[in-house]
């Protein structure tokens, strides 16, 4: 098969899905396949000492055609400029792919967010009448509208109208979890032929190696501490405000320290706000490399996920299956509808609550502590789950197959 695999994130940016596509078009070429991934320059953290100058617009990276674009605005904060990027992203792309590859296409999945990416896999399935399967992680523009990112109602009436002509081109639609998949069933109207559920995944293998130490323990001064550490984006969907209130709350707990990795529209905020109350219990930090953050995570003792209670999607951080593979237990504040409870709830990996105040969270975080020797019988449990359901070759040998099967289904000729 021809496949085209679109995607915004993608190695050398710093990023849990990042790995994960590049996973995915390996895993497709070492099984027999040409695969092209039509790509971004990146814009976050990138790995080592890797810079934008060393990424030319197309070459090979372990037998996947590699094609990148540099999109306008893609830098800026902001939503208009997010959203002039997004929708210049679509002519952007197109030609540039068209410049470096003539081949045609049998399959085209197409990673979202950002959602107008759906309008790439329209345009191709209609000028090679390929099968297009969506990706989806985050349901935009709902988790958008939740948080107030967008309130203007014409706004939010265009987005949802984009929203429901890619789904109904789309052939396939997929979701990471089952609730996001009934959400989109019930909420948008979609036939359930049309959604299935192929779950994120994670090397289990390649996390659980415990022969290297990581060198920023030392580096932090955190060799002798409680650390709890969370990674990724910080943005407003992170709810990052309730993580320093709780901080702030537990000083006099002198073991603890918040690690906090990452970067986003809101760090800066965050930053200052620890800056301003003048809290020496949390370090925050750029993102680090895949391979060091793997060290790191391994010397640490509780892995902290948290979103906004104003989420009403299902879905819950790529990094909850990363802390399991790494055999670190989880404590996560997370909104009601998140898949997260269910997940930390069946395998028994850590402690989960939906945060309606601060003092309830900081009690949860103090009865951990206190329990912290029940800690490394959780870690274990999640592990073990995590291998059994998560593991990445089972997973990608699913994909494989699903993709074997929408190639050879019925044309949908919306």
């Amino acid at each position: 098969m021809n496949i085209l695999l679109v995607t915004d994130p993608y190695p050398p940016e710093i990023r849990a899905i990042s790995v994960m596509m590049q996973e995915l078009a390996e895993f497709l070429y070492k099984n027999g396949n040409s695969i092209t991934v039509l790509t971004s320059m990146p814009q976050l953290k990138l790995i080592d000492s890797t810079t934008k100058a060393d990424l030319p617009k197309h070459r090979v990276e372990n037998g996947v055609n590699v094609i990148r674009a540099k999109i306008p605005f893609q830098n800026k904060n902001g939503f208009i400029f997010k959203a002039l990027s997004q929708i210049l992203s679509i002519p952007v792309l197109y030609k540039t792919y068209k410049l470096n590859n003539n081949e045609t296409i049998d399959i085209i999945i197409v990673y979202s967010p950002p959602l107008p990416l759906g309008i790439i896999g329209i345009i191709f399935k209609k000028i090679y009448g390929s099968k297009f399967l969506l990706n989806i992680q985050d349901i935009f523009p709902q988790n958008a509208i939740d948080l107030g990112v967008i309130k203007n109602k014409y706004i939010i009436y265009i987005y949802e109208l984009l929203e429901g002509f890619i789904y109904k081109h789309a052939d396939l639609i997929s979701t990471h979890t089952p609730g996001c998949k009934d959400y989109i069933r019930v909420k948008k109207h979609i036939d359930e032929n049309k959604l299935i559920t192929i779950s994120n995944w994670v090397d289990t293998r390649k996390t659980n190696a415990k022969n290297k130490k990581s060198t920023y323990m030392e580096k932090f001064s955190l060799s002798n501490r409680f650390v709890i550490v969370s990674a990724g984006i910080i943005g407003p969907s992170q709810n990052i405000d309730l993580i320093i209130d709780i901080a702030e709350r537990i000083a006099d707990l002198k073991d603890i320290c918040f690690l906090l990795l990452g970067n986003g529209y809101e760090a800066n905020k965050i930053k200052s706000l620890v800056k301003k109350k003048n809290l020496k219990n949390v370090i925050i930090n750029d993102f680090i490399s895949e391979s060091d953050y793997k060290l790191l995570i391994k010397e640490t003792n509780l892995g902290l996920i948290s979103l906004s209670t104003k989420n009403k999607t299902p879905v819950y951080p790529g990094k909850t299956l990363g802390f399991m593979a790494s055999s670190l237990p989880i404590i996560s504040f997370l909104h009601e509808n998140s898949d997260g409870h269910k997940l930390i709830k069946d395998s028994n990996c850590g402690y989960t609550m939906v945060p309606i105040n601060t003092e309830e969270s900081e009690k949860l975080l103090r009865f951990v502590y206190d329990n912290r020797s029940n800690l490394n019988r959780l870690g274990v449990n999640g592990y073990n789950f995590c291998k059994l359901h998560f593991s990445r070759d089972v997973i990608l040998l699913k994909y494989k197959n699903i993709l074997q099967t929408l190639l050879n289904s019925q044309p949908n000729n919306y």
